[in-house]
């Protein structure tokens, strides 16, 4: 068989005549992807986390401006811009926290010290003055000194009533000798609210009962003072792996915020010290009002086996 050489080699000439212009195009289209993935996409990356680090340091408005890149770059640098507001907010209301915690206990302790400066020491200097008294009456008028005995023992009475007042009010004893159900039943019974227990009662660790009960009484006084409730309802339920501690109300209500965490920049700090025990403890707390509606205070604390 015959077969003409040019027809054979042809296109491998052809082929050598065009390498390079394919080289060429393979290198520009090299060119432009480097070119691509640089100003779209390294450099982008590499300004956001600078930014991101600026945050770390405390500046939180160093996201808002744009960063160029492709639209995925965009939408994480709006993403980490949102989470900078989130973070200042929170911060900002955890210092408005500490801010009134600090306060509150400074308030609290010159309240303890003006009760006891009016209310049990000067009890206790009438004690010494009716003592004296009835010293002096035993013998002349013993009748009178009888009298008086009487009243002395009624004023023992009402200074160690005053005193126990002063100790629960630091530190409930029922909540310590008898658990969680009774200590919640005293403080209902205290508060004039119904009280309801729902299974079968068991203790639960120290700071889970320390904290389920410092929520249901700033519950109750929530209710109490600024919410005008006339009925209130202390309820708590045993399940075999969650207790649940409920708080009800027929008062006034609120608008309780989206986000829990953003109750220290709105001053509700009482409510944000109930979020933080429950946290603390490892609970759940859930608050469900609305104007006019009441309130509605549910802690879920599991119970580990």
């Amino acid at each position: 068989m015959r077969e003409p050489w040019h027809g054979m080699v042809a296109p491998l000439i052809r082929f050598e005549q065009a390498m390079p212009f394919v080289l060429l195009i393979a290198t520009a289209v090299s060119f432009l992807t480097l070119f691509f993935g640089l100003n779209y996409v390294v450099r982008p990356l590499r300004t956001l986390g600078q930014r991101a680090s600026a945050i770390g340091a405390g500046q939180f408005d160093a996201a808002q401006a744009p960063v160029g890149g492709v639209d995925e770059i965009e939408e994480l640098r709006i993403v980490i811009d949102q989470m900078a507001h989130q973070l200042q907010s929170a911060q900002v209301g955890m210092e408005s926290y500490l801010h009134a915690v600090t306060q509150a206990q400074d308030e609290e302790r010159t309240r303890l010290a003006r009760e006891l400066h009016d209310e049990t020491v000067q009890t206790l200097i009438a004690l010494d003055h009716k003592t004296q008294m009835v010293q002096r009456s035993i013998e002349r008028d013993p009748a009178r000194a009888q009298a008086q005995v009487v009243e002395l023992r009624q004023m023992v009475l009402e200074a160690t009533a005053e005193v126990r007042r002063f100790s629960r009010a630091l530190r409930p004893p029922f909540l310590d000798d008898l658990g969680l159900a009774p200590a919640l039943e005293l403080l209902a019974e205290e508060n004039r609210a119904e009280f309801v227990v729902t299974g079968q009662p068991r203790r639960l660790p120290p700071e889970s009962e320390m904290a389920l009960y410092r929520i249901a009484q700033e519950s109750l006084s929530n209710a109490r003072r600024h919410a005008n409730a006339s009925e209130i309802t202390v309820a708590i339920t045993y399940e075999p792996h969650i207790v649940r501690l409920e708080v009800i109300d027929n008062g006034k209500g609120f608008e309780p915020p989206a986000n829990l965490a953003s109750l220290g920049r709105t001053g509700h700090f009482g409510l944000l010290s109930m979020q933080e025990r429950a946290q603390l403890a490892g609970a759940t707390l859930t608050i469900a009002s609305a104007p006019g509606a009441g309130a509605h205070v549910t802690v879920s604390s599991p119970v580990l086996a």
